[in-house]
């Protein structure tokens, strides 16, 4: 559903409902706006703008005496959700927020919500549903009506009009909202009565709170790490349990990063030395917590400085590679690139998928790997930061 800017009636589109017609129809003389779709604005201007920031209708009796439907609200939504909130068996439907400003409980059964105010009740929400005083209820919403228990009603992305109607017919509340990215709500601040703006994760079931987001390092550069050199192997082999937080490295060495050989590094590793050359693989551990206070991990970015090819592994499970082979990894798989000048001393950056790390005690693993047992050098050190959404205080 489309709008035009300042209230304008497109006649290509719906007609307002009635008690909306005047207000709009003397908005359209104001501003220039014609019946026929176009504006001596924008011609082309089928933005939601118009209704981003609309109040409530209906609070008081309407004009032949018939009195307002409770203040339910339009608190929230998300037409966007893809698994930032699990839905039934989980299920990433999209949804909206429901909350009640009365003072006394609201039976929502025969209550509608639509996107199209000639059709008030196209989307029935269910049967029995009570919304205790000050209370809040999440809608999840299937347009396919495959879902037991969702309501039938679609969310347009790019932005639409929802309107709320109650068992009269009449309207309870509208709440225009504008494209929205993925993941993206849409929240009244405070609940229920205040301008809506989007947020970069939704609030469902708890009071709606500016969402700001922070960057947080968790480990820096230089760091100290455990280490295992001179061409030994942890203990339980490379497909062991070297990579996880359970893993007993009280007997590895302990030195600050860069960890290596041949350059400048703050802790200089064993290289291993044989007949038949240098080791080719060296082992690193390093613990970290995280503390977000109520916050949620969206994305996470790790630096790291490999000469020349690494593994990194967080709580037992392979975060990324880089300079290596797919496939198999060994003690003896060299690395398949050849660090040398500026690229010694370069981190390279990479986004990693970390949206489901929580705050507590995780376990960082890198496996190093040199191209060639003649290699002269051999240097490590990581980096790591999480992007935080937390509530602004």
């Amino acid at each position: 559903m489309a709008f035009c800017l300042e209230g304008c009636h497109d006649a290509r589109m719906s007609a307002p409902p009635p008690h909306r017609f005047l207000l709009l129809v003397l908005t359209a003389a104001a501003t220039g706006c014609s019946t026929s779709g176009t504006s001596n604005k924008d011609a082309h201007d089928t933005s939601v703008t118009g209704v981003l920031d609309e109040t409530p209708v209906n609070d008081t009796d309407t004009d032949d005496g018939v009195p307002p439907p409770p203040p339910v609200r339009i608190n929230e939504l998300m037409p966007a959700n893809r698994g930032s909130v699990a839905g039934p068996d989980g299920s990433a439907l999209d949804w909206v927020e429901l909350v009640n400003l009365h003072t006394e409980a609201v039976d929502l059964s025969g209550w509608g919500l639509t996107d199209d105010w000639r059709e008030p009740h196209a989307a029935p929400l269910p049967d029995g549903l009570e919304l205790e005083a000050g209370g809040r209820v999440l809608l999840w919403l299937d347009p396919e009506g495959l879902v037991d228990g969702a309501v039938r009603l679609g969310l347009a992305r790019e932005g639409e009009a929802i309107r709320l109607f109650d068992p009269r017919g009449e309207e309870a509340d509208l709440l225009g909202y504008p494209e929205l990215g993925v993941d993206e709500a849409w929240a009244r601040i405070p609940d229920g009565s205040g301008a809506a703006e989007a947020m970069p994760r939704g609030t469902p079931g708890d009071p709606n709170a500016r969402i700001v987001v922070a960057q947080v390092s968790v480990v820096q550069e230089g760091s100290s790490w455990r280490y295992l050199d001179g061409g030994a192997v942890p203990a339980g082999g490379m497909e062991g349990g070297w990579t996880g937080l359970d893993f007993d490295d009280s007997d590895w060495a302990e030195g600050e990063a860069p960890l290596g050989y041949g350059d400048a590094q703050v802790t200089v590793l064993d290289d291993g030395a044989t007949e038949d050359g240098r080791a080719l693989t060296a082992f690193f551990r390093r613990t970290f917590s995280l503390d977000i206070e109520g916050g949620a991990v969206r994305d996470a970015t790790l630096g790291l400085r490999a000469d020349d090819g690494a593994r990194v592994w967080l709580d037992g499970q392979e975060l990324t590679r880089m300079g290596l082979p797919s496939g198999e990894v060994g003690p003896d798989t060299p690395a398949s690139r050849t660090v040398s000048g500026d690229g010694e001393t370069t981190y390279a950056e990479e986004s990693v998928a970390l949206g489901h790390l929580t705050p507590g005690t995780h376990q960082l693993a890198v496996d190093l790997h040199q191209a060639n047992r003649t290699s002269s050098d051999m240097t490590f050190d990581l980096w790591l930061e999480v992007e935080v959404l937390a509530v602004d205080e």
